[in-house]
């Protein structure tokens, strides 16, 4: 990889063996353009306070943004218009998102500026979904309560969770118990799920080699590389960043990723059918649009603060509704109908799913994090196991 720079030391372009990425500055010094080495680029706007306005893509694609008199994020649109509009709360909390297809979300706080409702409205003003959260007088959620049914939760003196119990009130879900204990560096050593009693088996690195009827395998730089349980062996490989570069399951479906030069992914090929993505390497280095192998967009996402809608090939937008710890609970459509909707248990495991739109943006979703086709989540600077609870690798601070 090589690098230009200007005589302000900002660097201009990246060349690796995929081309050059140029990045282009305006004259307050802030990132005016950049270009990607298959032609995608990011263009962006801003106001005199330095807050970004604007942001087009190649093909004319637009998020938009305005603010309030105390500099807050105010609306949130795209070129057909404005998408969501938020309001606070004199403490200057998040109070209520008013969305372009007529749903709305009211948020509420406790004296101490806890969340402790947040309640989603359909267009007819009928609450369509909700989650109400209690607290300890340590601050940590020891309740929470949605449609679905009731949370409680229990806590080590570490604030470490050792128990969740969930009691539905939804006809067809079932109850949930599971409960979690640890070693004193906080690995995991026995859960239980509904009397299910699972083992963990932790080496010096802390890493898990075993658990229940899988063992686990590790490269010197402590990435996984293998996973084998009843039905065979998953494979994993990495690149030189140790960043996953490709996944073999034990039927031989394979996928392999791809990175752009500020390690947000670029492109997945699965069995051979290529996606490409189009990331904005601000902030989080969230996914702005995903292409198919034609190159034709598939879908675009718009971010305020959070992931709020993504729009489809006719430019219908479906409307992200997130949890507290910002996990995709629900979609609605342009009508304003609930399309999506989706419950977890505490590390991020589904506890169902019910899609008509598809997304891959679930746990953690409305903060850009997406879920891989292996059941793996992306969180960017590393892939994430909702089911062992624990990162696959290392991140380049541990190293």
């Amino acid at each position: 990889m090589s690098y230009s720079y200007d005589s302000a030391g900002r660097m201009t372009s990246a060349t690796t063996a995929q081309g050059e990425t140029a990045i282009a500055y305006d004259a307050a010094g802030h990132i005016a353009q950049i270009t990607y080495p298959n032609g995608r680029s990011l263009a962006y706007g801003y106001d005199d306070a330095g807050r970004r306005t604007s942001m087009t893509d190649q093909d004319g694609h637009q998020q938009n943004y305005s603010y309030d008199s105390a500099g807050r994020l105010h609306t949130l649109g795209d070129e057909s218009g404005t998408l969501v509009t938020y309001s606070y709360d004199a403490g200057g909390n998040l109070a209520r998102e008013d969305k372009a297809n007529g749903t709305w979300t009211t948020y509420s706080y406790d004296a101490a500026s806890h969340l402790t409702a947040i309640d989603n409205h359909a267009p007819s003003g009928s609450v369509s979904s909700f989650v109400h959260y209690g607290y300890d007088d340590a601050g940590l959620r020891i309740t929470q309560d949605t449609q679905d049914g009731h949370w409680a939760y229990g806590y080590d003196a570490s604030g470490q969770l050792t128990a969740a119990d969930f009691t539905s009130i939804k006809p067809g879900l079932a109850d949930k118990h599971l409960s979690w204990t640890y070693d004193a560096a906080g690995n995991r050593t026995q859960s239980v799920e509904d009397g299910v009693v699972t083992h963990y088996t932790v080496n010096s690195l802390n890493q898990y080699t075993q658990v229940g009827d899988e063992t686990f395998t590790y490269d010197a730089d402590g990435n996984m590389v293998t996973r084998t349980g009843p039905v065979g062996t998953t494979t994993y490989s990495y690149d030189a960043n140790n960043r996953i570069s490709g996944i073999t399951t034990p039927d031989g479906h394979s996928t392999t990723y791809e990175y752009d030069i500020f390690g947000n992914r670029s492109a997945q090929v699965q069995d051979g059918v290529r996606t490409e993505y189009l990331n904005d390497p601000s902030g989080l280095g969230n996914l702005v649009a995903s292409f198919d192998t034609a190159g034709v967009a598939t879908s675009h996402y718009q971010y305020g603060l959070g992931l709020e809608t993504a729009a489809d090939t006719s430019g219908s937008h479906s409307y992200y509704e997130a949890d507290g710890v910002g996990s995709v609970t629900a979609l609605t459509n342009v009508g304003g109908a609930t399309a999506n909707s989706y419950a977890y248990t505490p590390f991020g495991a589904e506890l169902y799913g019910n899609e008509s739109i598809a997304n891959s943006f679930e746990f953690n979703g409305s903060l850009g994090v997406s879920t891989d086709p292996s059941g793996l989540t992306n969180m960017r600077a590393r892939e994430y196991d909702p089911l062992l609870g624990k990162f696959c690798r290392k991140t380049q601070l541990q190293d």
